[in-house]
């Protein structure tokens, strides 16, 4: 986006390992990395930017990328996109439902809950690097942390951060309009995630049974450790295509008649949901997080309460609805074009770089 507008942006970045012994190295270094310390900062003094944007630094780049950027005397500004700061599992998700015991405070019930990778250790690891970054003052450099909604920026201001540092707009995605067809038209409705406990895919298939929304059919979108469970569910009228690239997505979206999320977790800016938006795509999801502040243009025809089950029922019989549909998918763009454009997006950028080399 950045370079697509004229701008000049060097990428660091470093992947981090898949193996036992080196994932084991890395996290050992996770709290202050010094050889990316020092390949940071040579980056820096070569490139002389304006501006440092720090994006995952968890967990081999570590923090110690702010130094070297402090150490050069270069603002830096940060994107989370989800809640390290404040929770070792990042999501703040425990046994099948949102969860903020350490939000505010040491991760204390993170590490008796083995919350990172089922691991004690390597949860008090995690806090560990968060309390490092704090007493070195790297978080108090920070010129500007963005965070992708408001929700988020409520939790995350209990952390470390100041409402001062904390800066909220959403994702944006490219604009794919137009459509072929209203959304009417159509008769697949899409769920697109990870097949995993916390996307709560198998709230919609049991519904979608008890239902059985006459000629409707239901397409899911993605794969993981629950779908082979989630496989056993499903009805005839359902179908699971696995992975699929994120530009054959966007297609899908395009054609369909709504997108389900019954998504259980806090989640800070989903970007299917973004994308969905964009299609002139209709979206139901859990009055939940980010998902309900994304959702707040429809909010009383497209929020599921999470706490009642039988809620989704009453959803996938109001997809039969022709003009509902239709209304929802105008209101679905309406909010794209005011919120998620890339220009906006741009635009908000700017505003918190120069905000942020002005201090």
């Amino acid at each position: 986006m950045l370079r697509s507008r004229g701008h000049d942006v060097l990428v660091v970045e470093l992947p981090n390992p898949e193996g036992i012994v080196t994932s084991l190295g890395s996290l050992a270094v996770s709290p202050f990395n010094p050889l990316t310390y020092v390949r940071t900062k040579e980056s820096i003094s070569t490139f002389a930017p304006d501006i440092v944007h720090v994006h995952n630094t968890w967990f081999s780049l570590s923090s110690s990328v702010i130094a070297a950027a402090r150490a050069t005397k270069v603002p830096v500004v940060t994107t989370l996109q989800n809640y390290r700061t404040v929770c070792p599992q990042a999501h703040l998700y425990r046994d099948g439902a949102p969860c903020t015991a350490c939000v505010g405070g040491w991760p204390w019930p993170g590490v008796k809950y083995r919350c990172y990778r089922g691991s004690s250790a390597l949860s008090a690891l995690v806090g560990i690097s968060t309390s490092v970054s704090n007493q070195l003052g790297l978080w108090q450099y920070m010129a500007g942390v963005h965070v992708p909604s408001d929700f988020a920026k409520s939790m995350l201001v209990r952390g470390v951060f100041t409402s001062e540092q904390l800066v909220s707009f959403p994702n944006a995605v490219e604009d794919p309009f137009p459509r072929p067809f209203e959304p009417s038209e159509s008769r697949e409705i899409v769920f697109v995630g990870r097949l995993s406990q916390e996307k709560g895919l198998d709230l919609i298939l049991r519904s979608w049974e008890r239902v059985k929304p006459r000629a409707l059919t239901l397409t899911v979108i993605g794969d993981g450790p629950a779908a082979h469970e989630w496989w056993e569910l499903a009805g005839s009228d359902v179908t699971f295509v696995g992975r699929v690239p994120p530009e054959q997505v966007v297609g899908r979206l395009l054609k369909a008649r709504a997108l389900l999320f019954p998504s259980r977790w806090f989640e800070v800016c989903p970007m299917v949901i973004v994308e969905a938006l964009a299609s002139g795509l209709p979206v139901f999801g859990h009055d939940l997080g980010a998902t309900a502040e994304l959702l707040n243009h429809s909010r009383s025809d497209v929020l599921v309460d999470p706490s009642d089950p039988s809620s989704w029922d009453r959803t996938i019989e109001r997809l039969q609805d022709d003009a509902l549909i239709d209304r929802l998918g105008r209101q679905a763009r309406a909010a794209y074009l005011a919120r998620h454009t890339l220009e906006t997006w741009h635009e908000e950028h700017l505003r918190m770089y120069q905000t942020a080399v002005s201090r």
